[in-house]
């Protein structure tokens, strides 16, 4: 789930308790998720997600990097034996609640305090869909930690090593009260200082606007779109964009990346409009998604699905 936030930098006069300017409206550079990159030696994250988080310990004693085994249930694959989206998006989750939990800042911590994270950007790349049958192992760790944000990174493996995928994140802490994104709290940033190796989290080129709209789905928030903090979980954002191309792109491809980025929060009984265009003269069938709030046309979010013949292994 994605709410407004500002890009952030140390001393920046425009950022004194809470942030103003969404995330993903800001220009960004491109960030490289070149495996050899993201398989170095890090250290870990403040990313976690509304998930069960009760194996807390003291940061001091927490590992660099969170590795979690996952095996893969015939329940949570589509017609084609693939692991659906969403819940390769909740796997994610779970290992980082895990990895957050281990470093001090779980989920209940941050709770019990007004605030919870929240996630802003999204970024997954697959060279090979997981199917029933497989066990991934899910490494996880921060890369960096600003004033306002964290990024985490994700390696995911299969039985043999193989690399399967990896995915970066970027993480706000958001005011329950005031629902807005709010600057890390010292008992988050503290854990972290001296553990993350850059003070700059990445940055994602923005996603272009939809500018005319070739599928759409009208859908409304659910109960069991909800997390704890009684907002849609991201994962649901993903499961709705996705859902909303063409069933022939469905049938002969699959997605090889996924980005979203997350710009407003949906409340129960929302009414949300999923629309989506392909991207002409694109190398790789390319898909530009979006979701609207219906009652006051707030765009919660924007993502884009790149997709390759079902089966095939990137390169």
């Amino acid at each position: 789930m994605g709410v407004a936030g500002h890009q952030d930098d140390a001393g920046d006069p425009r950022i004194a308790n809470e942030v103003e300017e969404p995330v993903a409206l800001v220009q960004e550079a491109k960030v490289d998720l070149n495996p050899t990159v993201i398989g170095e030696a890090g250290a870990p994250a403040a990313g976690g997600m509304i998930v069960n988080a009760s194996r807390e310990v003291a940061p001091m004693t927490a590992p660099a990097r969170h590795v979690e085994p996952f095996p893969i249930r015939a329940f949570e694959c589509d017609l084609h034996g693939r692991l659906l989206p969403r819940t390769f998006c909740l796997l994610l989750q779970e290992a980082a609640a895990a990895h957050a939990a281990e470093l001090g800042v779980a989920v209940e911590s941050l709770l019990a305090r007004g605030v919870a994270w929240v996630l802003s950007q999204l970024r997954l790349e697959v060279h090979r869909w997981p199917r029933a049958g497989d066990t991934l192992a899910i490494e996880t760790w921060p890369e960096a930690a600003s004033h306002t944000r964290t990024e985490r990174r994700f390696r995911v493996t299969g039985d043999d090593g193989e690399l399967l995928g990896q995915a970066l994140s970027l993480w706000l802490v958001l005011d329950l009260e005031r629902r807005r994104p709010v600057r890390l709290p010292d008992f988050v940033a503290g854990p972290l200082a001296g553990i993350v190796r850059s003070s700059s989290p990445a940055r994602l080129k923005p996603i272009p606007a939809l500018l005319e709209v070739h599928e759409q789905r009208a859908l409304a928030v659910g109960y069991s779109d909800l997390d704890v903090v009684r907002h849609a979980n991201n994962a649901a954002f993903v499961e709705w964009m996705v859902e909303c191309t063409s069933g022939e792109l469905w049938e002969r491809h699959e997605p090889a990346e996924v980005e979203v980025h997350y710009l407003a929060e949906c409340r129960l009984g929302d009414a949300i409009m999923s629309q989506s265009a392909p991207v002409e003269g694109a190398a790789q069938p390319t898909v530009l998604h979006r979701l609207l709030r219906v009652a006051d046309g707030v765009e919660a979010a924007r993502a884009r699905t790149v997709w390759r013949v079902g089966g095939e292994r990137r390169r």
